[in-house]
């Protein structure tokens, strides 16, 4: 079974619509499910943001759409959480993870899944589709590495797909919309740190323990998710941001990844290394660290240069 796991806020209409153009790419094609997580929450409301009728309209649909379960997750603001949820309750072996505002183009999603489903073990990692950043896109996008290991930055951006590629070609990192993996894939990695919130750390988080693990990212070059850029419902904030990323940098460079990132967060030095000494000593990202390092096969900066 395919369990297709959306975390939302405030979506409405976007995610309806979303819903609507996965149900009909798969519908009579592939035994699936869909996981739906609404991630309005105290910080919303508090950033002056109603919530608005997205959930309770999906709550009505599922009535008499036996593919699709809602749950709500409310802790915190993060999506990385609230996708967490949505594995715990899914039913299937195979996890994919779009945004609720994309369509994928015609045939893509099946053809995927069918690929990946024949050839994720030798793989040994996700598969994704090329992203065209607006729904009316025409170019495929992808991420290309940015980084400077000398200050412990390790990032990535969207850069144009370019040239004749093959059906399937292994990238360094990849947007996590639209991600396709294995379960036995997320159990790897031990989900998203449950200390991430909403923006920043969760896919470098991905990407980079991954990397460090030896697993890899490819791309479905037939394939084209167009996604829907726009403000969303819900605001971050960079302190934030901050934490996310040095819990990332942690997670998959250890103590010494994480003081330097820290030690070059220029004139947010000051806040970032109290960040780090927090960081450490919250028994959660500790765990998640010895999960990532207990399987990692080569340092980050390795696996770096081998890219560049």
């Amino acid at each position: 079974m395919l369990s297709v796991i959306i975390a939302y806020v405030n979506e409405y209409p976007q995610l309806v619509f979303t819903i609507r153009a996965i149900v009909e790419a798969l519908n009579g094609l592939v035994d699936f499910e869909i996981i739906a997580i609404n991630n309005y929450c105290a910080e919303v409301k508090a950033q002056g943001t109603r919530e608005d009728k997205g959930y309770q309209m999906l709550v009505g649909a599922a009535e008499g759409n036996s593919w699709l379960r809602n749950f709500h997750y409310d802790k915190k603001l993060s999506h990385w959480q609230a996708k967490n949820l949505g594995v715990r309750e899914s039913k299937g072996n195979f996890l994919w993870f779009p945004d609720a505002h994309v369509i994928p183009s015609r045939d893509s999603l099946v053809n995927m899944f069918e690929y990946y489903k024949q050839n994720w073990e030798q793989l040994n990692g996700t598969i994704h589709m090329p992203i065209g950043y607006q729904i009316l896109e025409w170019r495929k996008l992808i991420y290309g590495l940015v980084t400077d290991p000398s200050k412990g930055a390790y990032f990535y951006k969207f850069i144009p797909l370019e040239g004749e590629r093959e059906k399937v070609f292994e990238v360094p990192c990849m947007s996590t919309c639209g991600c396709l993996m294995h379960r036995s894939i997320f159990d790897k990695f031990g989900g998203w740190p449950e200390e991430i919130g909403i923006y920043g750390g969760g896919e470098p988080f991905f990407n980079f323990s991954l990397a460090v693990m030896g697993m890899k990212k490819y791309i479905w070059n037939p394939g084209f998710l167009y996604h829907y850029g726009n403000d969303r419902g819900y605001s971050w904030n960079f302190g934030g941001w901050l934490k996310d990323e040095l819990i990332a940098a942690y997670c998959y460079g250890g103590i010494d990844l994480l003081q330097l990132k820290a030690d070059n967060a220029g004139a947010d030095k000051a806040g970032a290394n109290t960040i780090a000494k927090e960081i450490t000593s919250i028994p959660s990202i500790q765990q998640h660290r010895e999960i990532i390092a207990k399987q990692q096969i080569l340092p980050i900066e390795k696996w770096v240069k081998a890219w560049l």
